[in-house]
């Protein structure tokens, strides 16, 4: 990298496709929460419901149902992680561009 470059790493690009799945405000929030949580290459996260609810200003009801709504069109395939004691941990999201997603 030299000097005239820069990276930015406080935002993230969302695909104008995501309008075309017709999803309420809160739906498209927490998309982009993910988003903004997703590793760039793999686009996947792990933030906890909490984190989600926090950023979003959401409850985690509606944060659930979100997801589910989510997961049901395709757009995000969530799976439940679990700590070596058996607890459960935050779960992984794996997001999946809108563009290639039927809508």
């Amino acid at each position: 990298m030299n000097d005239t470059t820069v990276q930015h790493k406080d935002f993230f690009i969302v695909s104008n496709k995501i309008f075309d799945f017709n999803l309420p405000a809160n739906t498209i929030a927490v998309y982009c929460c993910l988003l903004m949580f997703a590793d760039r290459e793999k686009l996947s996260c792990f933030p906890s419901l909490r984190m989600i609810c926090e950023k979003c200003h959401l409850t985690k009801n509606t944060v659930i149902k979100c997801l589910r709504s989510l997961e049901k069109i395709g757009l995000v395939q969530v799976k439940l992680r679990k700590r070596w004691n058996n607890s459960n941990s935050s779960n992984m999201y794996y997001l999946f561009d809108p563009s290639v997603v039927n809508s």
